[in-house]
């Protein structure tokens, strides 16, 4: 058995099998979810690895790894090992490699998502935990903790690029104080709902851009997201929303202007035990409407519209 750790764009026929071995495993959405970073898409924003049980020139197991752009932050995805050659401590070997490389490269925190318990037990065993309410697991340092470093009165506004593909994980993970965090990607507190993913976070806000919206985002120091704002049509209605990491509720406002102007009448989804939200929605001239939604499955709990009226002339 030989054990590979290549960069993703080099990987050549390995990778081809490699994207092969997870369509069978976990079906064509799964390829088409990993293919473009492994053929190189987003190497601006972060690198990819691979890291490839081979034998007789077959693939019999793989693992991906993103490192963001500063090296802090990681995510691993596509761990699979062909069945006729599980238990024979491949995923380990596998995840070994990504670890080391992790802490070669100085990250602070390398997440993954499984719902798999006897998975969970081999990440365990190679220092993961679960994150609270979270079928994510990261690894860490000691001195490590999920609140944001915000840069206090700075940061930049931007629109959405793949940078926040890592960074939107510990921001998502985080319990702020808002149940109901954004209505436009279904991201709910996991004080609420257990966050069941990692990776299938930022394809999300793909969508919403894919679909004529906008999102924006706030980086504090050392390029940490601290806030990221959306706005997606739904019908007629153009909805926005915001969410915020703890200790940058004064970045709300700045990350969601750039998405009023005005001359459009908005919309918000706002849970209605979300006192603070509401308050600050207010704040920016939205008002109740009274119009109400049940609890929905990934959204369990009432909701009511709010809406902010088109300038007159």
């Amino acid at each position: 058995m030989e054990f590979l750790k290549l960069n993703a764009t080099d990987a050549g026929d390995a990778r081809e099998q490699y994207l092969r071995l997870l369509s069978e495993g976990f079906g064509y959405e799964e390829e088409a979810l990993e293919r473009p970073l492994l053929e190189g898409s987003e190497l601006a924003y972060h690198a990819d690895w691979v890291f490839f049980a081979m034998e007789d020139g077959r693939l019999v197991g793989g693992l991906h790894m993103l490192l963001d752009e500063l090296g802090e932050i990681g995510a691993l995805s596509g761990m699979i090992v062909r069945k006729e050659f599980r238990h024979r401590g491949i995923a380990k070997q596998l995840l070994s490699m990504a670890a080391e490389t992790a802490d070669s490269a100085g990250v602070r925190a390398t997440y993954l998502g499984t719902g798999n318990p006897a998975a969970a037990s081999v990440y365990r065993s190679l220092g993961f935990q679960f994150a609270p309410g979270s079928n994510v697991m990261f690894r860490a340092g000691e001195d490590f903790r999920f609140e944001r470093r915000v840069l206090a009165g700075g940061g930049r506004i931007e629109d959405m690029t793949a940078e926040m593909r890592l960074k939107i994980i510990p921001l998502a993970l985080t319990r702020g104080e808002d149940l109901l965090m954004d209505a436009n990607v279904r991201v709910v507190s996991t004080a609420l709902m257990t966050q069941k993913s990692c990776m299938g976070l930022y394809p999300k806000y793909e969508d919403v851009g894919r679909n004529g919206g906008r999102v924006t985002c706030l980086y504090g120091e050392a390029r940490a997201l601290c806030a990221v704002a959306t706005m997606k049509k739904n019908g007629e209605r153009w909805f926005v929303d915001v969410m915020c990491a703890a200790g940058a509720e004064d970045a709300r406002k700045r990350t969601i202007m750039p998405l009023i102007d005005g001359k459009t009448e908005l919309w918000a989804r706002i849970a209605r035990k979300d006192d603070r939200k509401q308050g600050f929605f207010a704040g920016l001239g939205f008002r109740a409407t009274g119009e109400t939604r049940p609890p929905e499955e990934e959204l369990p709990l009432e909701t009511e519209m709010w809406t902010l009226p088109a300038a007159q002339g």
